[in-house]
């Protein structure tokens, strides 16, 4: 239990975590990024979703593997970064202009007034934020839009 990044990659690669989805998957272990990568077709575009604390040298130093990553597999052209932390998508920016990146918006979030500091390429709003109002706004700004939806 506890924050993934309190735990070492052994120790999460010995969790079980297929039978949450079904006892067909019994046994399943947490792939890697890496390992999501190699296993699927060329043709797949990733959201590589990204998060946090609020710690500076964690951030750079995720940025860092995941970026070095999409540079080793040429993700450049089939992937987009997306989070919630504005921060990560200014290092994104800053490390490798050619990567999309994607703002994700809390449900109930407008367009942040300062997203022009970090300008990302998506907006991914909850999707009970989508009104055409906003999605307006957003084409005027020539932003793409991407809803998201969450489990429950």
């Amino acid at each position: 239990t506890g924050a993934v990044r309190n735990h070492t990659l052994k120790e999460l690669k010995s969790l079980e975590s297929g039978s949450f989805f079904s006892e067909d998957f019994e046994g399943e272990t947490i792939p890697t990024l890496q390992e999501v990568v190699e296993a699927l077709p060329q043709s797949t575009i990733f959201d590589i979703e990204l998060k946090s604390e609020n710690d500076p040298k964690e951030r750079e130093q995720l940025v860092s593997q995941v970026l070095k990553l999409i540079d080793k597999f040429q993700l450049e052209t089939r992937s987009f970064v997306s989070s919630f932390d504005w921060e990560i998508l200014k290092i994104i920016q800053k490390e490798n202009p050619k990567i999309l990146r994607g703002n994700l918006l809390e449900k109930g979030d407008k367009l942040p007034n300062h997203y022009l500091e970090y300008e990302p390429d998506l907006i991914l709003p909850h999707f009970t934020s989508v009104t055409e109002e906003f999605v307006s706004l957003l084409k005027k700004e020539n932003l793409c839009v991407v809803p998201y939806t969450v489990n429950e």
